[in-house]
Order: C-alpha cells, then structure tokens, then sequence
C-alpha cells in the first residue's frame, strides 16, 4: 500500500470524525399541547437532538390526531372523509367504504362486545345521544343541573343498538348497519385506539422517547432523555374533589413508573352532571341499566396497548370487582387499580411493580 492511499484513508477517517463529532448527544425537552382533538387537552412530552426533530414530531402528532380524530367522528360529517357520521347516515341504506383504521377499530369493538356480553357497546350511539344532550344542557346551566332522559324512550331506542347490526367486510373494507334506527358511537374506544395507532407510527419514524396524554389516556415510548435504566413517571389522578379530599390529601392518587405501556382510567369524575333528583350521573352508561354505572369512582388499566387499555377501563368500569379481576385475567400482562367511593381500593398483584404507593422505584 503505497503512502498516498495511507493519506486518503487517513483523511476519510478523520472527515468521518468530524461529522460524527457534529452530531448532537444531548437530547432536548420539548412539550407540546393539543386543544382541538377528542373534546380533551391532549399533551405530549418528549426528548429530542434539535429543534428541527421536535417541529417534525410536533406537526406530525398534530395532523394524526386531528386525522383519527374526524374519522371517529359521529357527530358530524367531514368533507373528504367517510367516517362514522357517514356510516350513521347510511344506516339501512347502503355499505360505506371506510379507511382500514375505522374498519379494525369497529372489528375489534364488536368482537370484544359480543364477548363480553355487550357491556362495552358501540351500537349504543342512540342512547348515549339523548345522555349527551342533558349533558349539554347541565353544562350550560350554572348549577350543572339537567332532566336525565327519559325511561321508556332510552328503552326503545335499546332495542336495537345490537351489535350484530354492524356489517364488517373487510376485504371490501365496508361497513354497513342493516337497520335505520342503529348508531355507532366510538366515544368508548376511539382515543385509546387513536393514541395506539399515532405511537406506533411515531416509532416507525424514529421517536423513541415520547410520552402522550389524552385526557385519561396515556402512552408512553421507550424512555425519559432515551435512558435504559429510567422509566416514566405518569401521575393517577385523585378522582376525589378538592371538598371530599382530607387535610393532607394530594391531586395525584399514585404514581406509576412505566416504559413502552399504556395507562388509560375511566372515572365519574371529569364528565358528568346533576339530575333534577340530585343525583350525580357519568357519561359512562352500563348497557344492562341503560343510565350511568356506579361501582368505582375510578379504575385505571396498564397494557400494551392503547385500544385495549381504553375498551379494558370501560369495561371494568360497569363489572363489580369480582367479574373485573376474572375478566382481566383474559388480558396477559395488564394490571388494573380499583379506586372505591369510600377511597379504599382493590388492585391486581402484578400492579406492585408499577406503583409508588406499592413499592415500586424508578
């Protein structure tokens, strides 16, 4: 090898050198908040090596959210886009051709449905439209206060929010209701599923040190700054109010370390309303009472994934304790805290290794 190519590879070796030298090795923290997705403040935290990184992850989390977020939509119609309205609208009419995302979302929700006797059920979207509108009309009245809807027509309606009125193919990648009557409400499912789909999606492009929250619904990515040893810390609310709380209790209930988990809770807390009889009623309705379910004032679930953690925390919310632990056990790898009305609780053993108050360290 004669000096000349000495000098060349040298050369290379010390250009290669500098470029590597050139590469940021501190990562960032960036925060980020989204008002106008899933009728929630969803945020996100991240770790990332330069300001252009972040923008790229900001701008991407923002179209997908705002994407999943019309394509789950049953309110209203969104130009472009055949979504859940449009299915709705349809409804003993015709099939409609939808995006492969609303297609596995309303496949898994029927499947898991049907099999947990259809306590978590998204043809229930003609009741939980007249709970919505005295939802509504307490937000709008200063006392919170609103006339529940009534008995008999909840009851009609119920007669045919079954399931089995949804008609998935998805070779066509159609859906089709076969009465008229029948609506799909996805309120129950969607933002996990969404939060799922988003974080994976994220992952594919490189961004591997995130934590998302949407509303009750958090995801985190690898972990913190990118550090193998560390794990997230993400904070259970107290579902209790500042006038039931006791001198001495905190806003957060526990705190969970986790990496690459979902944390999802469903609570009568955050989304409810007065009736004219006083009683305080949750926007999560058990399909066998046709009004609000009233076991836990909480129950927080830690899987995987996002769908299932969602669907799972809804779930769980209209079982009693004792069919909540049987059904988990369905779910390999998932733990769930139960927060009662008199602030004891129940909780999973494997749960030990997540939570603070249990133990566990970050």
């Amino acid at each position: 090898m004669n000096k000349r190519r000495i000098s060349l590879m040298i050369a290379l070796v010390l250009l290669f050198s500098l470029l590597a030298s050139c590469k940021p090795k501190v990562r960032m923290k960036f925060s980020f908040d989204y008002f106008d997705s899933f009728d929630t403040l969803v945020k996100a935290t991240g770790y990332f090596f330069t300001q252009e990184e972040a923008d790229k992850f900001d701008k991407k989390l923002a179209e997908k959210l705002k994407y999943y977020d019309n394509l789950f939509d049953c309110h209203k119609e969104h130009e472009g886009l055949n979504n859940v309205y449009t299915i709705n609208k349809m409804a003993g009419k015709e099939k409609v051709k939808v995006d492969e995302a609303l297609i596995n979302l309303i496949s898994q929700s029927k499947t898991l449905g049907l099999k947990y006797d259809s306590r978590v059920n998204i043809a229930f979207g003609a009741i939980i439209e007249l709970w919505e509108k005295s939802m509504t009309e307490a937000y709008e009245n200063d006392e919170l206060k609103a006339a529940t809807p009534d008995i008999d027509e909840l009851k009609e309606r119920a007669k045919y929010a079954s399931l089995n009125n949804i008609i998935i193919d998805k070779e066509e990648s159609t859906v089709y209701i076969t009465d008229e009557r029948t609506k799909i409400n996805l309120g129950s499912v969607a933002k996990g599923y969404a939060v799922e789909l988003i974080c994976n999606e994220l992952k594919d492009e490189g961004f591997d040190s995130v934590v998302i929250s949407a509303g009750g619904n958090v995801k985190t990515i690898g972990h913190p700054n990118g550090e193998t040893k560390r794990k997230w810390t993400v904070g259970v609310e107290n579902p209790y109010s500042a006038s039931e709380m006791k001198e001495g209790d905190s806003e957060i209930y526990d705190i969970l370390y986790t990496m690459d988990k979902s944390i999802v809770t469903s609570g009568d807390y955050q989304r409810y309303f007065y009736g004219l009889d006083n009683v305080k009623y949750n926007h999560i309705i058990d399909t066998r009472t046709l009004s609000s379910a009233r076991n836990f004032r909480a129950v927080t679930v830690i899987t995987k994934d996002s769908g299932i953690a969602d669907f799972l925390s809804t779930l769980l919310f209209t079982m009693t304790y004792e069919e909540g632990a049987e059904t988990i056990k369905d779910f390999p790898d998932t733990e769930a805290l139960w927060i009662n009305f008199d602030n004891t609780e129940f909780y999973t053993d494997g749960l030990k290794h997540y939570s603070k108050s249990l133990g566990a360290t970050n």
